[in-house]
């Protein structure tokens, strides 16, 4: 599978999407657009020598998606997390690791399906700087915007 490319954001913890992202999993086709902002896997530290650090190459496509699809809704959340799980694997990483992380999403993720009231700008940005593309149609963006 092709890895993104990303862009660090000067002054902090986020790196951007460095043009539009596209992955085909489960059926589904995803297009996370470029200028998409991320802080990597959400691993905690503790836990980055028996699973990966959050930029690993064999998690952090996988991130990138699964966190475009919890801002989109573009399928459910249940399917959003078995995306993550099918694209870590596809990426190579360890069959054991990512059901750990997989399920470590679906019991805990709940709380992050809804989008925040601090994400909503960013997604409102994100709209912006996007409306344009020839591929808009594709990023399946929510209805809030």
């Amino acid at each position: 599978m092709n890895q993104p490319c990303l862009v660090p954001v000067p002054w902090r913890d986020l790196w951007c999407v460095d043009g539009d992202f596209e992955v085909e999993s489960r059926g589904h086709k995803i297009v996370v657009p470029g200028f998409f902002l991320i802080d990597g896997a959400s691993i905690p530290s503790m836990l980055w020598a028996i699973c990966y650090h959050p930029f690993d190459t064999r998690v952090i496509a996988a991130a990138i998606v699964h966190d475009w699809l919890y801002w989109n809704h573009q399928v459910s959340k249940k399917e959003a997390d078995l995306i993550f799980l099918d694209i870590m694997l596809q990426n190579g990483a360890d069959e054991t690791k990512a059901r750990l992380m997989y399920h470590a999403v679906s019991l805990f993720g709940e709380q992050y399906w809804p989008l925040s009231e601090e994400e909503k700008p960013l997604l409102q940005l994100l709209y912006i700087m996007v409306k344009d593309s020839p591929r808009f149609s594709e990023y399946c963006f929510p209805m809030i915007v």
